[in-house]
């Protein structure tokens, strides 16, 4: 199972908030512990205190990690990354590296979810404020630049939080968990809008994003260096709560 190589999450204080789902849908609220000091890499817009409610089934505790924490858990979340993605091993190493890169981008937040305290994590989630010089950030504002005008890529990423990955273990997806991950992510968030690719095609993971508020923005669009199409998307926020009822949840179980 991945994460036995060791959480440095532990029951450490954590930088922002810890909250846990109970064994039915309840009432979810996500605190700030305290005033945080912004490290000269963060983002240095001051983050207020916030609180959240949303439904969800049965889940685990979510908990937010700062980026050492986040460095220090690389291990299991790129296993956990592997198996949600069904990625070759080859593709590891650096998938691992970007990563550790993206901790050190402004305004990081990222989520782990663990089934109980002593538990290695089952599922993980993180974003950044965008900015020029990002990669991704540029290679997307380029191409909305360009299929859809300078002033819809100025609202979509003059100032935008840029969710990087959401990523559930395939043994404990179906549960709510990707969607709760989302939520308290963007949770408080002060940017105008959030963005991601996914990969194109009708997924349940486009489906869950389109049900948060997110519309496509540039789909099948291929990343340099081509590979798989991706659809851009993005939603205002905050986001809208959309959990869909019983009767409109596909038969076949959700991966988030």
């Amino acid at each position: 199972m991945p994460g036995s190589g060791g959480s440095t999450a532990g029951r450490a204080p954590l930088d922002l908030f810890e909250h846990k789902f109970g064994s039915t849908s309840t009432r979810l609220v996500l605190a700030f512990e305290g005033t945080r000091q912004v490290r000269q890499n963060e983002f240095p817009r001051a983050l207020p205190s916030l609180a959240y409610a949303t439904q969800v089934r049965s889940g685990p505790e979510l908990r937010e990690l700062n980026a050492r924490q986040f460095v220090a858990e690389l291990g299991a979340l790129t296993a956990i990354y592997a198996l949600a993605m069904d990625a070759p091993p080859a593709q590891l190493h650096s998938r691992r590296a970007t990563m550790e890169r993206h901790a050190g981008y402004p305004a990081f937040r990222a989520l782990i979810a663990v089934p109980d305290v002593a538990a290695p994590p089952i599922g993980f989630a993180y974003g950044f404020h965008g900015a020029v010089g990002q990669w991704w950030h540029d290679v997307v504002l380029d191409t909305i630049t360009t299929e859809r005008g300078d002033e819809d890529a100025q609202y979509w990423l003059g100032d935008s939080f840029e969710i990087a990955e959401v990523h559930v273990h395939p043994a404990h997806q179906g549960k709510g968990i990707g969607r709760a991950m989302v939520h308290a992510l963007v949770a408080g968030r002060l940017e105008r809008a959030a963005l991601l690719s996914t990969p194109e095609g009708h997924t349940r993971a486009r489906r869950l994003y389109r049900s948060l508020g997110f519309t496509d923005l540039v789909p099948g669009f291929s990343f340099p260096g081509s590979g798989p199409a991706y659809a851009i998307m993005g939603a205002a926020l905050p986001l809208r709560d959309e959990a869909p009822s019983p009767a409109a949840r596909p038969a076949s179980p959700s991966r988030w």
